[in-house]
């Protein structure tokens, strides 16, 4: 309205060049970004993909030249130190494999057949598992149920040795790490 009371001059038109504007804004730019992202050459940058990589392999060489005075400290045996030392050299070769970008490198190939098989063997474990859970358990006998209780050193009752828990309790009772049942677990 203006100050006359009269309606205002044009309103219908006015709404709707503004209407307009904000859809073909919307619906043009949705329509015409990919096309601009394509001939602006925006695939993404393999700077971060390179790097992560010059990382990993530099990571992986400084890993094992520490391999044998980390081992020496922590007391590992040979054979523990072999099988990590293989592990690691052939990660690393896998890294330089994906830093040749040769998309035939047969290291390439294996890594999927690879992964492949892993998410297989993840698949029945976890189908093993549920089926387990179903079945009952592996038929171990379970641990007793009923009230938890602490039996501490001093206690007339309690064995020797470090103080245990039995029974079974709630999840808030719990101490951390035990589940179900908490017959005879140390508490930590």
């Amino acid at each position: 309205m203006v100050e006359s009371g009269a309606a205002f001059p044009d309103r219908d038109l006015i709404v709707f060049v503004t209407a307009g504007v904000v859809v073909v804004t919307i619906v043009g730019q949705s329509l015409v970004l990919p096309a601009v992202v394509r001939w602006a050459a925006f695939d993404g940058s393999n700077e971060v993909v390179e790097e992560r990589r010059s990382a990993e392999r530099v990571a992986i060489e400084a890993a094992l030249d520490a391999l044998p005075k980390l081992a020496r400290r922590v007391g590992a045996d040979a054979e523990i130190v072999d099988r990590i030392r293989e592990d690691y050299e052939g990660h690393l070769a896998l890294v330089k494999a994906e830093e040749s970008d040769d998309d035939d490198h047969p290291l390439l190939q294996q890594r999927g057949t690879a992964v492949e098989l892993e998410l297989a063997l993840v698949r029945l474990k976890a189908a093993t598992v549920l089926r387990l859970r179903d079945e009952g358990g592996d038929r171990r006998p379970r641990a007793p149920t009923g009230p938890c209780r602490v039996r501490r050193r001093g206690d007339p009752a309690a064995p020797p040795g470090p103080a245990r828990l039995t029974g079974s309790t709630s999840a808030t009772d719990r101490p951390r790490g035990l589940s179900g049942d908490c017959a005879v677990a140390r508490i930590r």
